[in-house]
Protein backbone atom coordinates (compact mmCIF):
# COMPACT_ATOMS: atom_id res chain seq x y z
CA UNK A 1 0.00 0.00 0.00
CA UNK A 2 1.45 3.40 -0.97
CA UNK A 3 1.39 6.52 1.24
CA UNK A 4 -1.75 8.13 -0.25
CA UNK A 5 -3.65 4.84 0.10
CA UNK A 6 -2.44 4.36 3.67
CA UNK A 7 -3.37 7.95 4.55
CA UNK A 8 -6.85 7.61 3.06
CA UNK A 9 -7.42 4.32 4.85
CA UNK A 10 -6.46 5.87 8.19
CA UNK A 11 -8.52 9.07 7.86
CA UNK A 12 -11.55 6.99 6.89
CA UNK A 13 -11.08 4.69 9.89
CA UNK A 14 -11.42 7.32 12.64
CA UNK A 15 -14.28 9.48 13.88
CA UNK A 16 -13.73 13.18 13.23
CA UNK A 17 -15.09 15.87 15.57
CA UNK A 18 -16.69 18.98 14.06
CA UNK A 19 -15.10 22.17 15.44
CA UNK A 20 -18.30 23.96 16.52
CA UNK A 21 -16.54 27.13 17.70
CA UNK A 22 -15.08 27.69 14.23
CA UNK A 23 -18.22 26.78 12.27
CA UNK A 24 -18.95 30.29 10.95
CA UNK A 25 -15.50 31.41 9.83
CA UNK A 26 -13.35 28.30 9.47
CA UNK A 27 -15.42 25.11 9.35
CA UNK A 28 -13.29 22.04 9.92
CA UNK A 29 -13.01 18.78 11.80
CA UNK A 30 -10.30 17.36 14.01
CA UNK A 31 -9.04 14.25 15.76
CA UNK A 32 -7.14 14.15 19.05
CA UNK A 33 -4.58 11.41 19.54
CA UNK A 34 -5.52 10.65 23.17
CA UNK A 35 -9.16 10.11 22.19
CA UNK A 36 -8.28 7.51 19.56
CA UNK A 37 -7.93 3.82 20.36
CA UNK A 38 -4.32 3.08 21.27
CA UNK A 39 -3.88 0.91 18.18
CA UNK A 40 -4.47 4.04 16.05
CA UNK A 41 -1.70 6.12 17.72
CA UNK A 42 1.08 4.82 15.47
CA UNK A 43 -0.88 5.71 12.30
CA UNK A 44 -1.85 9.08 13.80
CA UNK A 45 1.84 9.96 14.26
CA UNK A 46 2.70 8.56 10.83
CA UNK A 47 0.11 10.88 9.26
CA UNK A 48 1.35 13.88 11.25
CA UNK A 49 4.89 13.23 9.99
CA UNK A 50 3.63 12.74 6.41
CA UNK A 51 1.78 16.08 6.53
CA UNK A 52 4.90 17.77 7.85
CA UNK A 53 7.33 16.22 5.36
CA UNK A 54 5.25 16.05 2.17
CA UNK A 55 2.79 18.92 2.59
CA UNK A 56 2.60 22.42 1.17
CA UNK A 57 2.53 25.77 2.93
CA UNK A 58 -0.76 27.66 3.22
CA UNK A 59 -1.51 30.86 5.10
CA UNK A 60 -4.51 31.26 7.39
CA UNK A 61 -5.08 34.49 9.32
CA UNK A 62 -1.45 35.54 9.00
CA UNK A 63 0.07 32.22 10.08
CA UNK A 64 1.60 29.57 7.84
CA UNK A 65 0.52 25.94 8.14
CA UNK A 66 1.74 22.83 6.37
CA UNK A 67 -1.18 21.12 4.65
CA UNK A 68 -1.47 17.78 2.90
CA UNK A 69 -4.31 16.79 0.58
CA UNK A 70 -6.12 13.48 0.86
CA UNK A 71 -9.07 13.18 -1.50
CA UNK A 72 -11.24 16.30 -1.35
CA UNK A 73 -9.86 17.47 2.01
CA UNK A 74 -6.72 19.16 3.29
CA UNK A 75 -5.11 18.12 6.57
CA UNK A 76 -2.82 20.05 8.92
CA UNK A 77 -1.33 19.97 12.39
CA UNK A 78 -0.84 22.83 14.84
CA UNK A 79 2.42 21.99 16.61
CA UNK A 80 5.85 23.16 15.51
CA UNK A 81 7.42 20.05 17.07
CA UNK A 82 5.78 17.29 15.06
CA UNK A 83 6.71 14.67 17.67
CA UNK A 84 4.48 16.49 20.19
CA UNK A 85 1.51 16.67 17.85
CA UNK A 86 -1.72 15.58 19.48
CA UNK A 87 -4.25 17.08 17.03
CA UNK A 88 -4.84 16.79 13.29
CA UNK A 89 -7.34 19.04 11.52
CA UNK A 90 -9.10 18.66 8.19
CA UNK A 91 -11.30 20.83 6.01
CA UNK A 92 -12.62 20.92 2.48
CA UNK A 93 -10.04 22.16 -0.05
Amino acid sequence: MNEPERAEKFVNSVDWIFAKTYAKFAPHEYIVKKYLPEEKHKDFMWLARLINSEGYEQEFKGKMYTCYDIGEKKYWTMDEDIEKTDLINRADK
